[in-house]
């Protein structure tokens, strides 16, 4: 089997043709998918037939190769090949709970293990939508995602719960023969007198307080969103989970995180030792020979830090976080002054050579430390007035300059 003798040009042909006379159904992607610039998705081994016939004047047929072979034809030829995903959407309300995957039983739950969420919100019966209000540095559409919206929304009835009610709360059983796993416990420290595993979550609420349940794969908590609607919720009130199958990669990402979380709780919830040295002592120094880690490390702390030991990778930071780090390399020319403030050589209009005084990148740092902190005691309303003037001064200076 062989892809047949094709040219980039042909394949470029044979997506106009497919999108002006579309793909047979027996002829669409089970699998890969080619993903053009604008967007738009084909069938890799059908786009390879279709530009076989444009080049070669054969039948359209996708006899004769397969699509991993396809695959690795287009993506040789620079075209982006995705693996195609079918999401499934799971419907939970106070009476049933179903799935568009018809796998999917309540009788085994830890079919969840092989599935990663993509969205999850509570829907209530008039027709609202309600998101998880994410904390810093809290991972979006985790396992953990949807019971944290069930707390979120009811978590005024949940703390009122006495704590014999909260000890009893239903939240797992795998399969018909397994046991209920209950348990809403104040603490990690109880949660682990009754279940001495990493497998659960925290809801933090009123100040300090927690939730603390079993989670562990997508399905784990289904029993637990139930009850809560059962308890508190109107007639009508739902939530909606959709995910995909997980790849193998995923799945080994995820053995690995459950390792890392370990560490986290060992290390004050953080990921690395020195991340929580530095809260206490505001500083540390790292000596080596050039080469050895030390810039790296710092970066690993820093994104521990601004993302509660949620990550260390700093690459995953958001750009309004990355705002929260600044690197400064030292060298032999490199003083106080160039790190705080000091003067500055200038070449003045005349072509004459002077001095001005310049802040730092310490100092600018602290400085937007400082407004930072300011503008979070203000209003919104406050901030939006004060940058529509600063608009209207540059708006002016605009008009004076010209």
């Amino acid at each position: 089997m062989a892809i047949p003798k094709i040219k980039k040009q042909d394949v470029l042909d044979a997506l106009k043709y497919i999108d002006e006379n579309g793909v047979p159904f027996h002829n669409q992607s089970t699998k890969y998918e080619l993903v053009s610039e604008e967007g738009k998705k084909y069938p890799p081994k059908y786009v390879i037939a279709v530009a076989d016939h444009i080049a070669n004047g054969t039948d359209i047929s996708v006899e004769g190769f397969n699509a991993v072979e396809a695959k690795t034809y287009l993506q040789g030829q620079g075209f982006d090949i995705q693996i195609k995903q079918e999401k499934y959407e799971l419907t939970i309300t106070a009476e049933a709970v179903t799935s568009t995957d018809e796998r999917f039983t309540m009788d085994n739950l830890s079919l969840g293990d092989g599935y990663k969420p993509l969205d999850a919100y509570f829907k209530r019966a008039n027709g609202e939508v309600v998101k998880r209000s994410y904390s810093k540095g809290e991972r979006r559409n985790s396992n953990q995602t949807m019971p944290r919206i069930a707390c979120q929304i009811f978590e005024k009835q949940i703390s009122a719960l006495s704590i014999e009610e909260k000890e009893g709360f239903p939240v797992c059983k795998y399969n018909p023969e397994s046991e209920m796993i209950c348990g809403i416990y104040a603490s990690v420290d109880e949660y682990k007198k009754h279940r001495n595993t990493l497998e659960y979550l925290t809801y933090g609420y009123d100040n300090g307080r927690q939730f603390v349940i079993y989670c562990w794969n997508i399905f784990s908590t289904v029993i637990f969103v139930q009850e809560c609607l059962r308890r508190f919720g109107d007639a009508g009130d739902q939530f909606i989970l959709t995910y995909r199958e997980k790849d193998e990669k995923e799945s080994e990402a995820e053995s690995e995180a459950t390792v890392q979380e370990e560490l986290v709780q060992q290390f004050k919830g953080y990921r690395n030792p020195y991340s929580s040295v530095l809260i206490e002592s505001k500083n540390i120094i790292f000596r080596g020979a050039p080469g050895t880690g030390k810039s790296y490390l710092a970066k690993e702390i820093a994104t521990d830090i601004i993302s509660n030991g949620y990550f260390d990778d700093y690459t995953m930071l958001t750009d309004e976080q990355r705002k929260q780090v600044e690197f400064v390399q030292f060298h032999p020319s490199y003083d106080y002054t160039d790190f705080v403030e000091g003067l500055r050589p200038r070449v003045n209009e005349d072509g004459s050579m002077g001095f001005e005084l310049q802040d730092g990148v310490f100092k600018k740092f602290v400085a937007r430390a400082r407004k930072n902190y300011e503008d979070s005691q203000k209003s919104k309303e406050e901030i939006q007035r004060r940058n529509r003037k600063g608009s209207i001064c540059s708006e002016d200076d605009r008009r004076l300059s010209g």
